[in-house]
């Protein structure tokens, strides 16, 4: 099985990034209030949810190039 294409590898960084400025953001307080905090957290979940289906998909990209992504989901 060949290795990571190099957009995926920029877009797991890219992604990463985001996650990066969000919890620093909340690590340094900039949270306004309590509802301000849990859309910080909703995007961070959010975003976990996005980059697993990335790699789920690019697995399968990576293991059969004859892969239907519509049908699975």
């Amino acid at each position: 099985m060949p290795g990571p294409e190099p957009w995926e590898y920029a877009l797991e960084r890219e992604i990463e990034d985001q996650l990066a400025s969000i919890r620093a953001m909340l690590v340094e307080g900039g949270a306004a209030d309590y509802a301000q905090y849990r859309e910080l957290c909703g995007q961070i979940r959010g975003i976990q949810i996005c980059m697993a289906e990335v790699k789920r998909i690019t697995r399968r990209l990576n293991s059969d190039s004859d892969v239907d992504l519509v049908e699975e989901s």
